[in-house]
């Protein structure tokens, strides 16, 4: 469910980018052919893109640091359980 969830959010941020990025070639096809947009709204586009884009990489970092977080978890659980059976090992080898 997790993966399905990250891979809809990134699905979604890229739409999003893409459209802003439609949006933002056609303003500046626009202008170099004397129409409308003003540098004012070519800048509010170009930024917007921008800013969508470091939102969808910052929330690809967040789940990369919440997966080491659960590496790290999952590694200190495999640390104690292999010193449990040295432990053992340990009063096996002093009872022969």
């Amino acid at each position: 469910m997790k993966q399905e969830k990250e891979t809809i959010v990134s699905i979604i941020l890229q739409i999003i980018i893409a459209i802003f990025a439609i949006i933002l070639i056609i303003q500046l096809l626009l202008k170099f052919t004397g129409h409308s947009p003003t540098e004012i709204q070519l800048l509010y586009t170009g930024f917007s893109a921008i800013i969508i884009y470091l939102f969808g990489v910052s929330y690809s970092l967040g789940s990369i640091n919440v997966n080491t977080k659960m590496t790290n978890t999952r590694l200190s659980k495999i640390e104690n359980h292999l010193i449990g059976i040295e432990k053992r090992l340990i009063k096996i080898e002093n009872k022969l």
